[in-house]
């Protein structure tokens, strides 16, 4: 049973923790540490920490995206990799100490062209998977029917679909029909159309 994971939207993911923020002064953080993340980037990391396998897909751009790729590969991890221009985008999260808050600063990520996207549907369809899981924001430069895009083409090589996604991207692929969704609860009320509960 093969597993691809799709991101299209990566990131080279940077954390910190430092005892209290102050705005205005410089401020001594913790060693820095790096971590691949993406949503279909960590379902295949997850998958390897319970001793399974897959095949992690997506864009790299510049020196960020060949360190995203070599963290990977350090997890044992498998890759199949479009490289695109640019640079992959980097997240910086930081721990205050004091009152145990996190910051996450998320950036927006690389422009992806429709055929940049595509070029990977390929890469899947030669993969041959089982399942094919989608996970996480599509990038800039993508429709927001792009999962609705890879639902239909899912059934074409007879992959099944698993999506985690939000907003009208996640509203388009539920349209056009999957295998299973993970929506959280804000989500799944908007797909039913009703007020989500306290």
């Amino acid at each position: 049973m093969k597993i691809v994971t799709l991101t299209l939207n990566p990131a080279l993911d940077k954390s910190s923790s430092i005892e209290k923020l102050v705005p205005e002064q410089k401020l001594r953080c913790a060693p820095l540490q790096l971590d691949a993340g993406g949503g279909g980037i960590n379902v295949s990391k997850g998958i390897r920490k319970l001793g399974g396998s897959s095949t992690a897909v997506f864009p790299s751009g510049g020196a960020t995206g060949l360190r995203l790729q070599a963290l990977l590969q350090e997890a044992g991890v498998d890759i199949a990799v479009h490289p695109v221009p640019g640079e992959t985008r980097e997240n910086f999260s930081v721990t205050e100490l004091s009152t145990n808050l996190q910051y996450r600063f998320t950036m927006p990520g690389l422009e992806i062209t429709e055929p940049q996207a595509d070029a990977m549907l390929g890469m899947i369809a030669r993969l041959q998977p089982a399942y094919l899981v989608a996970s996480g924001s599509l990038p800039p430069g993508l429709p927001e029917n792009y999962y609705e895009k890879l639902a239909a083409f899912s059934k074409t090589i007879d992959a099944r679909f698993i999506l985690d996604t939000s907003g009208a991207a996640l509203q388009a692929a539920a349209d056009e029909g999957l295998y299973l969704l993970k929506p959280n609860l804000g989500e799944l009320s908007a797909l039913a159309g009703v007020e989500e509960l306290e």
